[in-house]
């Protein structure tokens, strides 16, 4: 009966044992420079723990008056990942800094990051140039692998993304929060829509009368008003967005024994040897 017991209590320790799962932060760093953006269109993968990420670029290059996507160059420098869209060209030809980047200057580009499984997005870090504004858009879907935004316009986009509804306007190089949200892939670029920029600025305005005509037609009326200064938000034009893509980290759903559970297998196991000892010695 004891042997029974024990053998049960091993049992069902090991079960709970198997049973711990934790989410595994993976991380795709995208600096450090090596990728050749050396044809439009072109496909780069990263795989870290055992999950792969493919990475396409788009610019809203194609159709009258460029109102449809096209694919881009994705090339992988210091900073990070950027875009050469086809008017841009790619290798020698997208050669100046500020045609290396993802942004919405007269076009309109994102990358588009497809999972080998649903992932939990976290996070993701721009690198914003210095002097330069870096506002980002992004949404999320389950779609098919290698999926294609050429010939979709920005309706289409946002209809396929789930409105395209993220919007992050924080200044600077900075960790994006992606909300959390399970899907297989992932787009992020340039602001769209581009936001106003908000802007304090300082302006004066009339006061109290501090003079006051005496005579003729004007008798009666204020002459001369008290100045004051005040600050007021207003939104200006909006600058266009500039930024590479340093990393993207999300959350596997593979299973990943806890620390605890851990510990509880090893028991588990140790109970059936001490079982089937008892067992042969009887």
């Amino acid at each position: 009966m004891k042997i029974r017991k024990l053998a049960l209590l091993a049992a069902t320790t090991g079960a709970l044992a198997c049973g711990g799962v934790a989410a595994a932060p993976i991380t795709f760093d995208f600096s450090g420079g090596g990728n050749l953006y050396n044809s439009q269109g072109n496909v780069l993968t990263y795989t870290v723990d055992g999950v792969t990420a493919t990475v396409t670029s788009w610019g809203r290059t194609s159709g009258s008056s460029n109102t449809t996507f096209a694919a881009a160059a994705t090339g992988q420098w210091s900073p990070g990942l950027g875009i050469c869209d086809a008017d841009e060209g790619f290798g020698s030809s997208c050669n100046t800094t500020s045609e290396h980047y993802a942004d919405n200057s007269s076009r309109l580009e994102f990358f588009l990051i497809q999972f080998s499984a649903p992932v939990s997005l976290t996070s993701a870090n721009v690198w914003v140039p210095s002097g330069k504004d870096g506002d980002v858009s992004f949404g999320a879907a389950d779609l098919a692998a290698l999926y294609s935004l050429a010939g979709m316009n920005i309706g289409g986009v946002q209809a396929a993304f789930g409105g395209l509804t993220g919007l992050d306007t924080a200044a600077g190089t900075r960790d994006i929060d992606l909300g959390g949200l399970t899907f297989n892939s992932l787009l992020i670029g340039a602001a769209y829509p581009n936001p106003g920029e908000q802007k304090v600025e300082t302006y004066t305005y009339n006061g109290a009368c501090i003079e006051w005509y005496t005579y003729g037609d004007k008798k009666g009326q204020c002459k001369k008003y008290e100045r004051l200064t005040g600050t007021r938000t207003v939104t200006v034009d909006p600058l266009d967005d500039f930024f590479k893509l340093a990393s993207v980290t999300v959350e596997s759903s593979k299973d990943v024994p806890l620390p605890g559970t851990l510990a509880l297998l090893g028991l588990g196991l140790a109970g059936f040897g001490i079982a089937r000892r008892r067992a042969v010695q009887m």
